[in-house]
């Protein structure tokens, strides 16, 4: 399991964080997140920076660089898959536990 240690400031009073640190606390938080939603699967792509690729493909296509939608599906490509490993019944018990904790706060009223 990663450690949760803070970002440290260098001496130039820059922020410095460990990029492999970030990436296997995102990849077990999506570990988890798939375990108790239940879902198929998650997959992450390949590219990262996806939020670049929101923009670019529209402008792409309006500036007939691709035909269509159609050509973009084949650009897409999968790098890791996030499936759920935790058996149905774990998965509900931890819901259940969820549930009660969010009905046990719903009444608190501060002082």
């Amino acid at each position: 399991m990663p450690s949760a240690r803070s970002p440290s400031v260098s001496a130039s009073r820059a922020v410095e964080h460990d990029a492999h640190e970030i990436f296997s606390s995102a990849l077990v938080t999506m570990t988890e997140a798939v375990n108790r939603a239940g879902i198929d699967a998650v997959d992450i792509a390949k590219q990262r920076e996806t939020t670049a690729l929101g923009a670019t493909y529209p402008a792409g296509l309006a500036a007939s660089v691709w035909d269509d939608a159609a050509a973009l599906v084949g650009q897409w490509q999968e790098e890791q898959r996030f499936t759920p490993q935790m058996a149905p019944e774990r998965r509900e018990a931890l819901y259940g536990g969820w549930q009660r904790a969010v009905q046990a706060t719903l009444g608190f009223r501060p002082a």
